[in-house]
């Protein structure tokens, strides 16, 4: 699954997961970023284009990346 299908569908969710999510839904969706980003475009993005910001909203793309891996592998026969 593409991080950031995964990440758009988490919007809605209370919590740091949720949060990532709606800044880049909406750096998406005002052309600053891309809906096919992996967690790691998402990084080097706020690096270049919101360098103010870029520890706290990198820290928030690993939270959303270890959630997302994280119910990957519960999904998965036999993993639980």
């Amino acid at each position: 699954m593409n991080f950031s299908s995964w990440l758009f569908e988490q919007t809605d969710l209370p919590g740091d997961v949720g949060k990532i999510a709606k800044v880049c839904w909406n750096d998406a969706n005002n052309g600053c970023g891309s809906a096919r980003f992996t967690a790691r475009q998402w990084t080097e993005h706020f690096a270049v284009r919101h360098p103010d910001n870029k520890v706290i909203l990198g820290e928030l793309i690993v939270v959303a990346y270890l959630a997302m891996m994280k119910e990957l592998k519960n999904e998965r026969p036999g993993s639980r």
